[in-house]
């Protein structure tokens, strides 16, 4: 299987919280094989990212939002029985929580993680396609609030003290992006980064 054009894993807009190259833009950085990871979540026009107080995941717009297949793959490994946390606590012991590995290509997978328990429409080793309905976003693992994790790496190895997967940067088809001062353009084969809002187009 040839390397995809990737597309979001998500419809409409989704805020960049952290993304980039820089540990400044991208808490991610520097730990392999999350070093061009994203953290994807849904604000309001006020930037808010929850209604109310925030205090249960319901109040968070990311929360049960569909999660998408970012190009044909086939399901190499699911998790989907992690307890979701209470936002502002996180998993200590399980970083990804819920999760869905997929295999572009042999040396192409990507992660979608902190999922909702329950809510995977998938099972391993079936193949989905680009902008696939495979789960709904969550709060589960090394997260304080419903967000998307996406990381794209070379191989599935994620285990400590093993050879670890090198992350890829993830490069977009097609995305509308919108930058912090609100100016709208469109961008083509495009990685976005921390503050951008964007969608598929």
């Amino acid at each position: 299987m040839a390397a995809p054009e990737l597309t979001l894993p998500f419809e409409g807009d989704w805020l960049v919280y952290w993304g980039g190259d820089t540990a400044r833009l991208n808490h991610h950085h520097g730990v392999e094989p999350q070093n061009y990871a994203f953290d994807f979540t849904v604000q309001d026009t006020n930037g808010s990212r929850h209604e109310g107080d925030g205090d249960v995941n319901e109040d968070y717009y990311a929360y049960g939002r569909s999660v998408l297949a970012p190009a044909i793959a086939q399901v190499v490994e699911l998790v989907d029985d992690i307890e979701e946390n209470v936002p502002g606590e996180t998993h200590r012991y399980n970083r990804l929580g819920n999760y869905i590995m997929l295999r572009h290509s042999p040396n192409l997978f990507s992660v979608l993680a902190h999922l909702k328990p329950g809510s995977t429409l998938i099972a391993p080793g079936s193949t989905v396609s680009a902008g696939q309905p495979i789960a709904e976003c969550g709060n589960s693992g090394n997260s304080t609030a419903p967000h998307l994790h996406y990381q794209l790496q070379d191989s599935k190895q994620m285990i400590p003290g093993l050879k670890l997967a090198h992350g890829l940067k993830p490069y977009f088809g097609a995305l509308r992006v919108a930058n912090q001062a609100g100016i709208t353009r469109i961008e083509h084969n495009y990685s976005p980064i921390k503050g951008d809002v964007v969608a598929n187009i």
